[in-house]
């Protein structure tokens, strides 16, 4: 699909030590499809670490300035209309995006939790000394 072959296009971007690009695509693919939001612990500690290895301290936070302008940029283009129409708009996207008020069950996080849901009610209705290995 789109959303993992912009996230593989960022990460072939990475190894080539392309990282602006890099987090445009990674931009592109969370805001094509919020599961990237998986991946994304993997490509900011990448890139912190990249940025802030071997460099002066006034480089390396020059640099990670520079990647958050380029997120920050990337995002802005891609949100500008909902932005640009004022905040209810803005508030309903995110909403729409995060519906936390539907629980836990709902949506993309419906398996980890159905199945700690599972372990979670094996612990209270067995003791404990049945359910060890």
């Amino acid at each position: 699909g789109i959303c993992l072959g912009l996230t593989l296009f960022a990460i072939g971007c990475l190894a080539y030590q392309r990282h602006l690009l890099a987090s445009a695509l990674f931009c592109l693919a969370l805001n094509y499809k919020q599961m990237s939001l998986y991946y994304s612990p993997v490509f900011f500690f990448h890139l912190l670490s990249v940025s802030l290895r071997n460099r002066s301290l006034v480089r390396g936070v020059g640099s990670v300035i520079l990647i958050g302008l380029v997120v920050l940029g990337t995002f802005g283009v891609l949100w500008m209309p909902w932005l640009t129409t004022g905040l209810d708009s803005t508030l309903q996207l995110l909403h729409r995006l995060f519906p936390f008020e539907r629980g836990l069950f709902e949506d993309k996080v419906a398996n980890f939790w159905c199945s700690l849901s599972l372990i979670y009610k094996a612990h209270l209705r067995h003791p404990r000394k049945h359910l060890q290995i």
